[in-house]
C-alpha cells in the first residue's frame, strides 16, 4: 500500500485549520467582489464624461449607473459576503 502523503498534508490541515480556512475563502470572496464592484463603479462614472452623449442617453446612462450601485449588495449576498 503506497501512502498520498499530499493528500495526506491536506487532510490533516484541514482538520486542524477548517476554520482558519474557509475564513481565508470569505476574505478572499469579500476583497475580490468588493474590488470588482468598486472598479466597474469607478469606471462607468468615468466613462460618462468621456463620451459624447445626447441627453437622453446620458439620462439612460446615469439610471444604469444608479442600479448598478443598487445591485451591489445583491451581489454580495449571492457571494455569500452579507
Amino acid at each position: 500500500m503506497q501512502i498520498d502523503w499530499r493528500e495526506l498534508k491536506y487532510r490533516i490541515a484541514d482538520a486542524l485549520f477548517n476554520y482558519e480556512l474557509d475564513d481565508a475563502y470569505r476574505m478572499g470572496l469579500q476583497a475580490g467582489t468588493e474590488f470588482a464592484t468598486r472598479k466597474l463603479s469607478f469606471a462607468l462614472e468615468l466613462n460618462i464624461e468621456s463620451m459624447k452623449l445626447t441627453p437622453t442617453e446620458k439620462r439612460g446612462y446615469e439610471k444604469a449607473i444608479e442600479v448598478f450601485k443598487a445591485e451591489r449588495h445583491n451581489v454580495e449576498v449571492s457571494a455569500g459576503l452579507k
